[in-house]
């Protein structure tokens, strides 16, 4: 698998990308959060976090109740550093950190499909209400099996680029 148009797996490019890496499409996100703010209830669990975007955004928007888990430990480094939140390093099937509501800001595409049940386990087993997904994949949701009860998209500033977004309902 080939990451953000190099060579390497996603693990490699954040190993040696993690301090510079910048996601190219921060407005939309923002957009997206902005829009599904009145879902988020105060005590976040940022999954995939990387560097913070998902969390620097959630912090201006009010919300200061906020975790990160990536599986990078230079992204989680880089995250403590930027945000003054807390990381650890875990994967999407690792245990989940109490939390109302989880965030995957451009994450959930590399949790592979044969995992989207353990992860499904693990949201529920942290107490997790509303799942929020944000992802330039328009089909980034398929195979949660969790119920949709709002989505969105927004446009990105990168040419011809479709930001989308959905809120998944653990509690129904």
């Amino acid at each position: 698998m080939t990451y953000l148009g190099t060579d390497f797996s996603p693990d490699e490019y954040y190993l040696r990308y993690a301090d510079r890496y910048i996601n190219p499409h921060s407005d939309a996100i923002e957009n997206i959060l902005k829009y599904f703010l009145k879902y988020i209830n105060p005590k976040v669990i940022d999954i995939g976090c990387g560097y913070g975007l998902g969390t620097m955004i959630l912090h201006d928007l009010g919300i200061r109740n906020i975790s990160g888990i990536d599986k990078s430990f230079e992204m989680v480094h880089r995250y403590n550093r930027e945000t003054n939140y807390l990381a650890c390093v875990g994967d999407f099937c690792d245990e989940l950190p109490n939390a109302n509501t989880a965030v995957a800001v451009h994450s959930i595409h590399l949790c592979p499909r044969s995992r989207l049940n353990v992860l499904k386990w693990r949201l529920y087993e942290s107490g997790v209400k509303k799942f929020i997904v944000v992802s330039p994949i328009k089909r980034a949701i398929d195979g949660l099996n969790i119920p949709v009860i709002d989505i969105t998209r927004a446009p990105s500033g990168q040419k011809h680029k479709t930001v989308w977004g959905w809120v998944l309902d653990l509690e129904k």
